[in-house]
């Protein structure tokens, strides 16, 4: 029963407009706010969460070793223009081919009804028009 409803809700949010945008210093305090949820979330799965603030995440990018700006991006997440969370990745890490999705945190009156499997969905479309062959993706349940 569970997962047909997982996937009945996943088709509700495919009806959705879930939109992808380049997160912008104009949405700080939205993000800044989910970015303090998450950190909250975190801490009762681990007491010394390393999380990025947001501002530096747009700013100067949340690096991976070695990592260079260039590569990575941070993306507000927008259902029927509302903004619902954020997400970010960094292209060619580990190696030239693998795109790591780092972050994916959804406001909690939107979990559970299948947009951060839309968000993944549509990245991993995304990335492999790009030619990357492999995906990376951090969970936490």
């Amino acid at each position: 029963m569970r997962l047909c409803e997982n996937i009945e809700n996943e088709r509700k949010a495919e009806l959705m407009n879930v939109e992808l945008k380049p997160s912008c210093k104009e949405e700080i305090e939205k993000l800044d706010i989910l970015y303090e949820a998450a950190c909250k979330f975190f801490k009762s799965i681990d007491p010394d969460p390393h999380g990025t603030p947001p501002e530096k995440c747009i700013t100067r990018g949340c690096l991976t070793p070695n990592g260079v700006f260039v590569n990575y991006r941070i993306l507000s997440i927008y259902v029927e223009n509302e903004f619902i969370g954020y997400c970010d990745f960094y292209m060619g890490y580990p190696d030239d081919k693998t795109v790591y999705i780092s972050f994916i945190y959804v406001s909690e009156s939107y979990r559970k009804k299948g947009y951060a499997g839309q968000v993944v969905n549509t990245l991993i479309r995304q990335f492999s028009e790009e030619n990357y062959e492999k995906v990376r993706l951090t969970v936490s349940l």
